[in-house]
């Protein structure tokens, strides 16, 4: 898959897809899977276009929702679903002061936009004034095919980016991979932290993760490194780590029968597979060392079934 930024224009005449993506879920599946068939009868390529950050990290901070996916496996699963190219919209002041009807010229004359699929309730422009009934006029006005796309429904809900974060945040963990069509997985960069965990014999890998995740608290978890498909028992923590600084926000992973040598710079998946408990503030570093050994040891009980 190509990325490009903003309007950096493809190779030639594309079918769009536009939205936030997060979580390239069965209802993003399903508008790609129509799209792609659309655009084969045109002989099209498929580009995605998509926001960073999420525009409400602009217009309403307080009400920026927690993100599913980071940037690259947003776009692994887009690549997946038929995506040749993604361009990544950067949401600025700016951007959001361009008109609806201005947004959608710049798509037909920049991106050369023949065909645009989006969902029923799409909303677009400076103060959300675009809308499906805006779009229908300017297809036929500027001259390229609209596809419309229906919601999709599981678990007897419409399937939304939404919907799986409320899943995740209470833990149904099926409900959320029913409206995902795979299973969750928290994933991205090993980086460096502080090495406390060495410290407290629980060796840690941090995961560098862009924006707020949609879990919080101590997890019974498997993860996978890199293009291995080997899967490891884990022990994931999401949190601010009252005990230590309660500054930021930190993701990690103990992998429980890793011994190989150190993987930074890799990419973790880690899919949770059992909430333990919500993070809790210890009295000091030996209780936190005996609570982590006890969170390990329920982990692996929980994982093997005992």
């Amino acid at each position: 898959m190509r990325i490009k930024l903003d309007w950096a224009p493809p190779a030639g005449p594309v079918a769009i897809a536009i939205g936030n993506f997060d979580g390239v879920h069965r209802g993003h599946q399903a508008l790609l899977r129509e799209l792609r068939a659309r655009a084969e009868q045109q002989r099209l390529e498929i580009l995605a276009l998509t926001f960073e950050p999420h525009p409400l990290a602009l217009l309403d901070p307080r009400r920026t929702p927690a993100r599913l996916l980071d940037l690259r496996g947003k776009a692994e699963l887009l690549a997946q679903a038929g995506a040749a190219q993604l361009n990544v919209m950067r949401f600025t002041p700016s951007l959001s002061q361009l008109p609806a009807r201005a947004f959608v010229e710049r798509l037909r004359a920049e991106l050369q936009m023949k065909i645009l699929a989006v969902g029923e309730d799409f909303r677009f422009g400076h103060r959300r004034t675009g809308d499906v009934a805006m779009l229908r006029e300017l297809a036929v006005e500027l001259g390229f095919d609209l596809l419309l796309i229906e919601d999709v429904t599981a678990v007897d809900s419409r399937v939304a980016s939404k919907g799986i974060r409320a899943a995740l945040q209470s833990h149904e963990f099926d409900k959320a991979a029913e409206m995902l069509g795979r299973n969750y997985c928290l994933q991205g960069r090993v980086v460096h932290g502080y090495k406390l965990g060495r410290e407290l014999g629980c060796r840690t890998a941090n995961l560098r993760f862009e924006g707020t995740p949609p879990l919080h608290g101590i997890y019974a978890a498997t993860a996978q490194l890199g293009s291995d498909e080997r899967e490891w028992a884990a022990a994931l923590s999401v949190g601010r780590r009252p005990t230590v600084d309660g500054k930021r926000l930190t993701i990690e992973a103990h992998l429980l029968d890793y011994a190989g040598p150190d993987f930074y710079g890799a990419r973790l998946r880690v899919q949770p597979r059992l909430f333990l408990h919500p993070e809790r503030e210890y009295s000091g570093m030996e209780e936190l060392r005996a609570a982590i050994a006890a969170d390990v040891a329920e982990c692996r009980a929980r994982l093997a079934g005992g």
